[in-house]
């Protein structure tokens, strides 16, 4: 599933669950929780992706990266009637990887040690519960490497940008927990042909994720 339909499909399914939140005659009644104001918070989760080696007209193919990442959440949101809107920032300690032996003997190997959004947020609550969309740049430390005998890493700061959907609940008064969906892009990477060891240009390095995270945030 392409990742654009993926945040359609979580949206769709958060919001349908709190229409079905709304029709409870035991939900909480609209406007009794407080969506407005700032908010910081810790997060989890993990993440699978690609990434994929091209030097010249020779290719790695796409192989697997995966691994976990937690850090830190904050952001402040605006609430006008049912609709919420607001920014969130996040920064993450991460450890994804993945090698590939395909042209690469020994093995060619892509990494990435944190990762960080900056985006916008747009949802609509239904009292305790908001589903919503995200969007906005990505920040990533991405690492290629050529083992030995070739030793060496080439490491740059990625710009590219983040999209997801997710969902929020407020399980008491100020408290709130939610669980999201992100695919990022960090676009294609430059490691020199000595580190890399490949022809006289320089290889590209692809890296995307897909991340599933859940986070606890404190809310003002």
């Amino acid at each position: 599933m392409k990742p654009i339909s993926l945040v359609v499909a979580v949206f769709v399914a958060t919001l349908a669950a709190g229409s079905a939140e709304a029709g409870n005659p035991f939900a909480s009644t609209p406007g009794v929780w407080d969506w407005d104001g700032p908010y910081f918070g810790a997060n989890g989760g993990g993440s699978w992706g690609q990434s994929r080696w091209t030097a010249g007209p020779l290719t790695t193919g796409d192989f697997s990266v995966d691994g976990g990442m937690g850090g830190l959440t904050f952001g402040y949101d605006w609430q006008r009637q049912h609709w919420v809107f607001g920014t969130v920032a996040d920064i993450d300690l991460a450890s994804i990887s993945g090698t590939t032996s395909n042209l690469c003997h020994p093995p060619c190997s892509t990494s990435n040690n944190f990762m960080a959004t900056l985006r916008g947020r747009f949802g609509y609550e239904f009292g305790q519960f908001m589903p919503y969309v995200t969007g906005g740049l990505a920040l990533g430390g991405v690492t290629a490497s050529f083992r030995p005998p070739f030793t060496g890493e080439d490491s740059e700061l990625r710009v590219g940008y983040a999209v997801g959907a997710g969902a929020e609940s407020q399980f008491a008064r100020s408290w709130s927990w939610w669980i999201e969906y992100l695919f990022e892009d960090l676009g294609n990477g430059h490691c020199s042909s000595i580190v890399c060891a490949g022809p006289p240009t320089a290889t590209s390095t692809l890296f995307q994720t897909s991340t599933v995270r859940i986070g606890f945030n404190r809310r003002f």
